[in-house]
C-alpha cells in the first residue's frame, strides 16, 4: 500500500509499505522538483513511475 501526501497539489511525501517501487518512484520525482497528480495517483492500475510529471 502506498499513500502519497500532497499540499497545494504538489507531491510533498509518500508512504510505501512493501511497494519498493513506489518508494523509489517518489523518491526520484521529488529529488527531481517533480510532481504527480492526484487525479493521475488514483488509477491503480497504472504504476507511480510512469505518472511522474513537471512541477
Amino acid at each position: 500500500m502506498t499513500v502519497l501526501y500532497y499540499r497545494a497539489g504538489s507531491l510533498i511525501a509518500a508512504d510505501a509499505v512493501n511497494r519498493p517501487g513506489d518508494f523509489m518512484a517518489v523518491k526520484r520525482a521529488l529529488a527531481a522538483g517533480k510532481t504527480i497528480a492526484p487525479e493521475n495517483a488514483a488509477d491503480l492500475a497504472r504504476p507511480l513511475k510512469t505518472l511522474v510529471a513537471e512541477a
